[in-house]
């Protein structure tokens, strides 16, 4: 009698297996229409993306099941296109996928074997310029592909300090040239004006150095001459040279 009992418990177990096996099997393979995508509904306002571009990246279709959706490989997607940053996903039912997307934001350009590409604020090359990007930003010459990791986010921090200055929005700044030996010069918009920085690692840094300047403004305005190249490389003067290339 206990052989018996135990046989329809053992029965009883595998038909209810079988039966959630079955079950599984099904919603997978063929699931009920709430557990397929209808929506996919994008949060984030979007400056360089638009809304189709972005569902058409992920991947994602109408009547996908969301059970099987894994969004680390919708993630994945969407994160190789250049503009975006980084994206977060969120399965919501009944059957709607949202995503909210950062973009990168471009501070400068770089020149890298005679191409240009985006930088962002944080110093990352992240997409080659096309026709349809912006391109009034700051051009960053001079630095070798191996340079690039050490010596981009340090330009990058000092071209955004630059933004905070009311002379140099004013002013604007066209090209931070970087040489190995030289260090680094400056060249304003309007007017033209070559500042010369030079290596960074004397008394001062290159934000002081740039402090000077703007200190020494309108000094250097008041001599009657526009100056042409500012020497800032000098710990305790400032050299100013005119476009008859006069030393004040």
């Amino acid at each position: 009698m206990r052989i018996v009992k135990r046989l329809f418990r053992i029965a009883v177990r595998l038909s209810v297996a079988v039966i959630a096996a079955a079950g599984v099997y099904l919603v997978v393979k063929n699931p009920p229409s709430f557990l397929r995508v209808k929506e996919v509904v994008v949060m984030s306002p979007l400056r360089r993306l638009n809304e189709f571009d972005l569902i058409r990246l992920s991947e994602v279709k109408k009547g996908d099941n969301i059970l099987t959706l894994r969004l680390q490989d919708v993630r994945k997607r969407v994160l190789r296109y250049p503009w975006v940053k980084d994206v977060r996903l969120s399965k919501r039912f009944p059957a709607r996928i949202f995503i909210w997307v950062e973009e990168e934001e471009p501070a400068a350009l770089i020149e890298i074997d005679s191409e240009f590409y985006l930088v962002s604020r944080e110093g990352k090359v992240f997409k080659k310029l096309d026709a349809s990007d912006p391109k009034d930003f700051p051009i960053l010459t001079g630095l070798a592909a191996d340079e690039i990791p050490e010596r981009l986010p340090r330009l990058m921090a000092l071209v955004k300090s630059l933004e905070t200055s009311d002379l140099f929005n004013a002013l604007g700044v066209s090209e931070a040239r970087w040489d190995a030996r030289a260090g680094l010069t400056l060249f304003t918009r309007e007017p033209c004006i070559q500042l010369t920085l030079g290596p960074e690692g004397g008394e001062l840094t290159w934000e002081e150095r740039l402090q000077r300047f703007t200190q020494a403004w309108s000094t250097i305005q008041g001599g009657g001459r526009a100056p042409k190249v500012v020497d800032l490389s000098l710990d305790r003067r400032v050299v100013v040279r005119d476009g008859a290339k006069q030393d004040r």
